[in-house]
């Protein structure tokens, strides 16, 4: 009977470690082709390797933007930086926001690496002919597919949480999800220059 136990755990135990190898390895064949077994191994089990990885460069930001149908008007909001702010003004009663934090900082990396991931394929030659007959440039093809994740749905409801907090009729608006990247400067220009920002990804008006 513990026999059998121990080689269930031990079974288990190489099945989880073969498919970490497998979808954080560099992207090739077999793992890009693997979309559903991915997107399930990053929301249930995503690791990220880097012990020895250079401090990061850029801060992301997250706009959401409401336009009134009828009246064009838009009203912006910033979802990192208020979670951050309230993350270190409540401390140490900040439990509610560091998992705020966490959920949109995974939803995020999540993206950005889908994103690199779905350029390499789709600029590539292989697909490149596939595609060749249909008007629809890489940057497209990636958008599509980017808002077609559990990540993306992820931003998608927390647009609609800022919406009600700040009386938007839903009804009224589209929304769309931009997501930029605001570079660091070097310690030495700190207080000479702002850092740049750019846009990483942008979203597809939709309908809340």
């Amino acid at each position: 009977m513990k026999s059998g136990l121990y080689i269930a755990v031990f079974l288990l135990f190489c099945t989880y470690w073969l498919a970490t190898i497998f979808f954080v390895a560099p992207a090739n064949p077999l793992n890009i082709s693997a979309d559903i077994g991915r997107e399930i191994f990053n929301t249930h089990f995503y690791q990220r390797w880097s012990f020895f990885a250079p401090p990061p460069t850029y801060n992301q930001r997250v706009y959401i933007i409401f336009k009134n149908t009828t009246t064009k008007h838009k009203d912006v909001f910033e979802a990192i930086a208020p979670i951050v702010l309230a993350k270190h003004e409540k401390a140490p009663f900040n439990e509610y926001y560091q998992k705020m934090d966490y959920i949109l900082a995974s939803s995020l990396i999540n993206i950005e690496g889908n994103v690199k991931l779905l350029h390499d394929v789709f600029a590539s030659k292989s697909m490149q002919s596939l595609f060749k007959e249909k008007d629809t440039s890489v940057k497209e093809r990636i958008v599509n597919d980017i808002e077609k994740t559990s990540d993306f749905r992820t931003l998608i409801k927390y647009a609609r949480k800022i919406a009600d907090e700040n009386g938007i009729n839903k009804n009224d608006v589209s929304c769309q999800v931009i997501i930029t990247k605001v570079y660091i400067p070097q310690f030495v220009d700190r207080k000479l220059q702002k850092g740049k920002e750019e846009i990483a990804f942008s979203s597809h008006p939709f309908n809340l």
